[in-house]
């Protein structure tokens, strides 16, 4: 039987088990199984979490890349001093 109705805390607790079986290759239909919901709700939560990714991935990406600007930027200045 599906849940028709789930506060914040049990959505984040329902995503959190669906992450660990989608990382392992469950199914969707036995990942909805398992949390009790309809495999529409699974899908959607599975988007959901993969947003999170692809922006978690992009602002780390983003944070790697201004670090690695700012060593060249320094390498750079100690080149023209040296120069």
């Amino acid at each position: 039987m599906a849940a028709t109705f789930r506060n914040k805390v049990q959505i984040e607790r329902d995503r959190q088990r669906i992450v660990e079986l989608y990382c392992q290759g469950v199914p969707q239909f036995k990942i909805a199984e398992d949390v009790h919901l309809s495999s529409a709700m699974v899908s959607y939560d599975l988007k959901v979490i993969q947003r999170r990714w692809a922006a978690t991935t992009s602002r780390d990406l983003d944070e790697a890349k201004g670090r690695e600007l700012a060593k060249i930027d320094n390498l750079e200045r100690v080149y023209w001093d040296a120069w």
